[in-house]
Order: structure tokens, then sequence, then C-alpha cells
């Protein structure tokens, strides 16, 4: 009552242009258009404009709209030209008032917005499309301090396999002299199958991570799962990696990369847990910056396998000790954050223990009807706390779910990711690189892509997940041309060239989520007691696939030459193709929502093909 006195004192009567026609109960839901505007061309010319606010489509209730000018003034007062700042204060101040969530962009060139509904602002600025994306993707600012320390602590210290996973690949010389002498001990063929089977360790490992995957992730809860078993799967693999350096046994290093595989598996528990415990509307940033942590990690992990640093024979052991160091951080830290809220309440039925945990990483303002709501929809979808295969293909709906998830699964297996994974050394080689010219290399194609690191979170929800599928797959596919041009034309810097440049647009699709594409698709799309089985299952296929193409390659690229990057490139397109005619967009929106859209999808086309008139009640 005194704050909207004060409004009205402030503020002159304001100068109202709705763009609605009627404000029925009715529009407001189906519109969800609320927004304020004011109306400037520069915050640095408007002196006090913001007492003269132009207000469009009015929709929001008179009491709230003035209050929300009111608010602004306040904030725009007391920060002056600090555009941060003002959204941050303003932000709190309307969280305050009114709870809900509110959008603020501030700029100079584009004044103050404020929006209900964060999506209503993206579609009626056009002409400030890029800026408007970025200032909303920049409202982690506003986001309370735990959210921002979660996604922090996840993101660099979470990272401890993506470096380990690394140490054979980054420091293959120093490794292979180490293990000189002992490897002399075995026969030529004992030899050759010993370097293939570690060819393959890591996706061994990550095989045998995902058969228990589900067990785990049920049974012990998704926090347990992801902190506590995952790092110390890297702990264990760190120290038989360490161990196998002192005591010359290449075997017992091949040990430690099949835990570090194991770890890797568990990687998208870790990103099922950070989107079931998230806001809606920050979840896809976080699982997005701690796909780039890993990667930051892995540059500077880069930059430490140089010979000047660890990349010799005396210090390579210090790689393994900084990931089981990272490791350990992780768990002291992490153990003190609560639980999946959507676990608790849909697994466990725990419903205090979810709003407890709601609390946490919503913030005290979280609305409980909401939220809870959505669980109870999503619930509905399957019963079943620990289901059967066959729950896969219980309807025709779950059915088409599940073979869309396997197919963004199948994404990363046919590029030239895995096999880089273990061989990019030995393929620049290849290539008539030194093995100096090689690190440079990889340096260099790695600092090219860093400034991905910062562009990809901050389009995450702007972009949806098609065209998201579409930069992937594009930047996947070049990289396999490139690639297979550099086999062809043998002109030694042409060659150097283009494998460079095939491998750089290879590590742009790493950055932009080739490896996190599939883990937000499952998030978005599966029911919650679905999640664990689906993600076990593609990831068994998906694992077993590459595990054969990395056991083939190095006999395959002899014999066959380009035959085999011809294959999965021909095969990546018709993925492609696939997905993008099935695949719905996903970005902000529910499982359930999602399950009713494929269910009418699925509905039409029985329609389409003779079943009018059906009396059936199946989803069919």
């Amino acid at each position: 009552g005194n704050n909207m006195n004060h409004a009205q004192l402030l503020t002159p009567p304001p100068v109202v242009k709705s763009l609605s026609k009627t404000n029925t109960e009715e529009d407001l839901v189906g519109k969800n258009t609320s927004r304020v505007h004011f109306q400037s061309t520069s915050l640095s010319n408007m002196g006090r404009a913001f007492t003269h606010p132009l207000i469009q489509d009015c929709n929001m209730p008179p009491e709230i709209r003035m209050e929300a000018v009111y608010l602004a003034m306040v904030s725009c007062e007391r920060y002056k030209k600090d555009y941060k700042k003002i959204a941050k204060d303003l932000h709190v101040r309307l969280m305050k008032k009114f709870g809900g969530e509110w959008n603020i962009i501030v700029g100079e060139k584009f004044g103050l917005q404020i929006a209900y509904d964060p999506k209503s602002l993206l579609y009626m600025f056009c002409g400030i499309d890029i800026a408007i994306c970025i200032w909303k993707s920049l409202s982690i600012l506003t986001m309370h301090f735990k959210l921002r320390f979660v996604t922090f602590i996840h993101s660099i210290f979470g990272s401890h396999a993506d470096l380990q996973i690394t140490t054979y690949n980054l420091l293959t010389v120093p490794i292979k002299e180490t293990f000189k002498i002992s490897m002399n001990e075995y026969s030529s063929n004992i030899t050759n199958l010993l370097f293939s089977i570690n060819g393959s360790s890591i996706f061994i490992g990550m095989f045998i991570g995902a058969i228990i995957s589900t067990y785990i992730a049920n049974n012990f809860g998704r926090k347990t799962s992801a902190i506590l078993i995952r790092n110390a799967f890297t702990i264990i693999g760190g120290l038989f990696i360490v161990l196998s350096k002192f005591y010359k046994i290449f075997p017992m290093f091949i040990i430690g990369n099949i835990f570090t595989g194991m770890s890797m598996a568990l990687k998208t528990i870790v990103l099922i847990y950070l989107s079931e415990s998230l806001p809606k509307n920050y979840s896809g940033f976080a699982i997005y910056c701690y796909s780039s942590g890993g990667y930051l990690i892995t540059f500077i992990g880069t930059l430490l396998a140089l010979p000047i640093c660890f990349g010799n024979v005396n210090s390579w052991h210090y790689f393994p000790l900084i990931s089981i160091s990272l490791a350990m951080i992780h768990s002291s830290i992490s153990l003190f954050f609560p639980e999946s809220p959507k676990h608790l309440f849909i697994t466990l039925n725990d419903r205090e223990g979810s709003r407890n945990s709601l609390k946490f990483y919503h913030g005290k303002n979280v609305d409980f009807s909401e939220i809870e709501k959505n669980f109870f929809e999503e619930k509905d979808l399957c019963f079943s706390t620990n289901p059967s295969i066959e729950k896969c293909f219980d309807t025709p709906t779950i059915k088409r779910i599940f073979f869309l998830l396997f197919g963004a699964s199948l994404v990363p297996v046919f590029t030239f990711y895995n096999i880089k994974t273990v061989y990019l050394t030995s393929i620049l080689i290849d290539h008539n690189f030194k093995p100096q010219e090689t690190s440079i290399s990889i340096i260099i194609i790695n600092l090219f892509t860093l400034p991905f690191l910062i562009i990809s979170p901050l389009l995450i929800d702007k972009i949806g997940r098609k065209k998201l599928l579409k930069i992937i797959s594009f930047f996947s596919i070049i990289e396999w041309t490139f690639f297979i041009l550099s086999n062809i034309i043998k002109i030694d810097k042409v060659e150097k060239f283009l494998a460079v440049l095939a491998f750089f647009f290879g590590e742009s699709a790493k950055t932009f989520g080739l490896l996190t594409l599939h883990s937000l698709l499952l998030t978005d799309m599966s029911p919650q007691n679905l999640k664990a089985l689906i993600n076990k299952i593609t990831l068994l296929i998906s694992i077993f696939i590459v595990i054969i193409i990395n056991f083939i390659y190095p006999t395959a690229s002899k014999m066959f030459g380009i035959t085999l990057p011809v294959i999965m490139l021909i095969i990546s397109c018709l993925l492609l193709y696939i997905l993008l005619k099935y695949l719905p967009e996903t970005n902000n929106k529910t499982p359930s929502q999602i399950y009713d859209e494929i269910k009418k999808k699925i509905r039409k086309v029985h329609f389409m093909h003779g079943n009018y008139g059906s009396t059936s009640s199946s989803e069919c």
C-alpha cells in the first residue's frame, strides 16, 4: 500500500499502449506474455525517462505493473549505469515482492526490459536477438550463491576423469618409454595384444560402468552414484596408473584405465543429478558449464603434458595425481549438497526431503505446488521404481522416446571423438608430424576452440536442442570430410593443415555438447523412473560399438585406408537426417509435455493410415 503511494507520487500517469484485445484469465494462461517494456534507445541519454515508461502487452494486473515500474526506478536511481547491479538488484526486489520467475534485461542500446515469462522477450525484439540472448544467459549473475557454488564445484573439480582419461593419449611417448624394458619380457604377440587392449581399456571400463549404472543410480541415489562411487573409481584408477609407473607393470596401467572408464560412464549420472536438482531455466546452462569445465581442465592438462612440465619419463605420474586430487576435493565438498529433489519425491516418496532439497537449489521462494505438479505428471508415466527392459517398449510413445534417445546416443559414436581419445597422437605422427609438432598442434587446436566454451553455455537455452544437434553434427561431418581429404592429398603441408583443420572442427563439436546432448535429451524426454534404465541400455550398445571401432581402427586403416572414415561419415549423415525428422524440440518442456506431443504425432500417423473411427483406448 505505502509502496504504491510512493509509485504514484514519483511516477506520472504512464502512457499505456495495450497490444492485447482482451485480458481474460484464459487469454493470460494461453499467451503468457506479461511484460513491462521501458521504451528507450539509450540508458546514458535517458536521464529520468524511467518516470515515463511505455507499457506494452499489459496482461499484468495494474497493481503489479505499477509496483514493477516503481521497483525498477529505485534500482536504476541506486546504481545509475551499472547494468549488472541494476539487473541483480531489481531481480531480488521482484522475487521478494512477488515470487515466481522474472527476466530483466538491461543494456546501453535497448534500455531496460522486464518479463515474467523469460521467453517472451526473445520473440518480440528480433533486432537485438543476440544481445538479449547473451544477457539472458548471463542471468547466472542473479542466481543465489548456493546455485553458483554448486555449478562451480561440479564444473571444475568434477572434471577429474576427463583429465585422467587423456593420460595415455597426451603422454604416449614417455609412457611407452617407461614400459619399454618390461614389455620386452613378453612375446611380440602378447605385446601387440596388450597395446590393443590398452587402446580399448577406457571403453571396456565405460561398458562395465554402464552395466552397473542403473542399479547404483536407483538403489544408492543420484548423489551417491554421481559423487562418491564415481569419484572412487577415478581415485582407484589413478592409483593403479601411478603404481604402474613405479613398478613398471603395463597391465596395471591398463587396469587403471578401466577404472577411469568406469568413472566416465557414470558422468551421465552427474548430468542427470544436475538436471533433476537445478531450476529448469538454469539446468541447461549448468550442464554446459560442467561440460565446458571438463574441456577447460583437459586443455590445462594439454599444457601440463609438455616435456618441460610432466610430459617426460620422470614426471608423467603427476598427471593422474592431479586427477586424484580433484576427485578428493570434489567428494569432500559435494557431500554437503542435497540429493536430487526429483529422485527423493518420485523414487523414494520423500516429500519433506524433496522440499528441503528444492529450497537449497531453488531458493526460499520456490513454488512447491508447480514443481510437485510436474513431478506427479512425470511419475504417472511410469510407476515402477525398478523397471525392467520391457518397460521401454510398454507403449508406442515410450518406445518412440527410447529409439530417439538411442539414436542421440549414437551421434558421438560415429564421430572421430572416440578414436581420437586413444589414437590422436599416433594419427598426427602418421600425418608426418614430429612429436614436438604433435604437442603444439594439439595445444593450438584446443586454444582456438576455447571461445566456444563461453558461447555454448550462453546459447544452450536460446537455440534449442534440434539446432544444437545440427551444429554438433555439422562440425563432426566436416571433421570426417577434411580428415578423408588429408589422407587423399599427400602433399606434406596441405596434409598437415587439413588434419589440424579437421580436428579443430571435431573439438568444436565437443565444446558445443557432443558428449552432453544425449544427457540433455534424456533428462528432457525420459520419465524419471526410466532415466537410469534407458541411459544404461543406450550406453551399453554405444560403448560396445565404440570398443569394436577402436579395436579394428589400426588394422582397418592399414588394410583399407579411408574406407572406415567414409562409412562413419555416411552413418553420421543418416543419423542426422533421422533425428531431425522425428525428434521434437524439447527445450523448456517437461517429460510429460513431450510425452503428450509424441503421443499426438503417433496418433495422427495412425489416423492417416486408416484407423479412422477406431474406438480403441490405446495410445496407438
